[in-house]
């Protein structure tokens, strides 16, 4: 496959970097609440694609969430989330090395689609893959007392539930899950 590493924004072409990390410290600043709106994005722009010329702010950044969600329409769903490339990156290094026998450490390159692409053919039996599920699992099918607390105690031990954002502002939450929105992660 032939993976993006270049848009176009009102006729002039910048190059991506497409690399995995570079990727997930977007990721980071996305969300990184001390951050305004607009100080996300131009962080993001200025690691995907350096220097831009303001006036392209807007759509340079549509472009970019656009690469950051793999080419994948805006995801407005409201699903159980039971995966984020930060807080997971670790577990993730761990699966890739578990299936594909790739140790990333020493991986000088890797497309951000193809990281994705490696996650997503993680077999059931990858520690990420087991996390997700328990993450996901739902308790109230569980009848068996002693079995419930030991998957909420599994599900509270590797919940994504973010401490930060308790301490949050309202005005700061808002501020955070707008940009969320907006680039539709």
């Amino acid at each position: 496959m032939n993976y993006p590493t270049k848009i176009e924004v009102n006729g002039k072409i910048y190059n991506l970097d497409t690399d995995y990390r570079t990727a997930i410290a977007c990721f980071k600043a996305i969300n990184d609440n001390t951050l305004s709106n607009f100080k996300r994005g131009y962080i993001i722009l200025t690691l995907l694609i350096g220097d831009f010329e303001l006036e392209d702010m807007k759509i340079a950044l549509d472009k970019c969430a656009f690469f950051l969600r793999c080419g994948k329409e805006k995801n407005d769903s409201r699903d159980i989330i039971d995966f984020d490339h930060v807080k997971d990156e670790v577990r993730v290094r761990t699966s890739i090395r578990q299936c594909y026998k790739i140790n990333l450490n020493t991986v000088d390159y890797m497309h951000w689609w193809e990281y994705n692409e490696l996650i997503e053919g993680l077999t059931p039996e990858s520690l990420i893959n087991k996390v997700r599920e328990i993450r996901s699992y739902d308790l109230s099918e569980e009848t068996d007392e002693k079995r419930k607390l030991k998957i909420l105690e599994a599900k509270q031990a590797v919940a994504l539930d973010n401490e930060d954002i308790e301490d949050l502002s309202e005005e700061e939450k808002n501020n955070i899950s707008e940009f969320d929105r907006e680039m539709g992660l």
